[in-house]
């Protein structure tokens, strides 16, 4: 697929999570992500994502 120059999946509530999570540990700019992410997303989808990073904190397996 990406051979192809379609690229891949693309998934941002999980991408707004780990963002999120990356974050929280300190790393700055994953705050312009975040923005971008917020601005394309649905606010359900973003509230997922905000779940994701809680399950996420407890079960990392859960996040990939």
């Amino acid at each position: 697929m990406q051979a192809q120059g379609r690229g891949g999946v693309q998934n941002f509530r999980k991408a707004l999570a780990l963002a999120m999570m990356a974050q929280s540990l300190g790393h700055g700019p994953a705050e312009h992500l975040i923005d971008a992410l917020r601005e394309v997303m649905p606010a359900d989808a973003i509230a997922q994502a905000e779940g994701l990073v809680a399950q996420c904190e407890t079960n990392p397996d859960l996040c990939g």
